[in-house]
C-alpha cells in the first residue's frame, strides 16, 4: 500500500499544475451540464408548444364535427376520418361554409371540392 500511495504523491512542483487541470476539468463538467440543461429546457418548451397546437387543432375538430352533427346529422366513419384529416387551414374553411350547408350532400361535395375524393 505504501508503495501505491509513493507512485501516486505528486511531486510539490507538479500540485498546483494539477490543481489548475482537475479546475479545468470541473468548469468543462459544469460548463457540459449547463449546456445539456439548456437543450432539455428547449425540448420541453417545444414538446409543450407541440403539445398545445394538438390541443388546438383537436379542438377544431371536434368543435366543427359536433357542428356538423347539428347541422346535417349523424356523420359516418368515413366522412369523420375525411374531416379529421384536414389540414387545420382547411377545417376553418370547413368551419365557415358549414354554416351554409342544409343537407349531409352538401358536406360531401364540400369536402370532394376542397379535400379531394377520399380514397378507398
Amino acid at each position: 500500500f505504501r508503495l501505491m500511495e509513493h507512485l501516486l504523491r505528486l511531486s510539490p512542483d507538479l500540485v498546483p499544475l494539477a490543481r489548475a487541470r482537475m479546475h479545468a476539468i470541473e468548469a468543462e463538467e459544469t460548463g457540459m451540464d449547463t449546456l445539456i440543461t439548456s437543450f432539455e429546457e428547449l425540448a420541453r418548451e417545444e414538446g409543450r408548444e407541440e403539445g398545445r397546437e394538438e390541443g388546438q387543432i383537436q379542438g377544431q375538430q371536434a368543435l366543427v364535427l359536433r357542428l356538423l352533427t347539428r347541422r346535417v346529422g349523424a356523420l359516418d366513419t368515413d366522412l369523420t376520418a375525411r374531416i379529421m384529416a384536414l389540414t387545420p387551414d382547411t377545417l376553418l374553411d370547413l368551419s365557415d361554409a358549414l354554416l351554409d350547408f342544409t343537407a349531409l350532400a352538401d358536406l360531401q361535395t364540400w369536402l370532394t371540392t376542397h379535400a379531394g375524393t377520399p380514397t378507398g
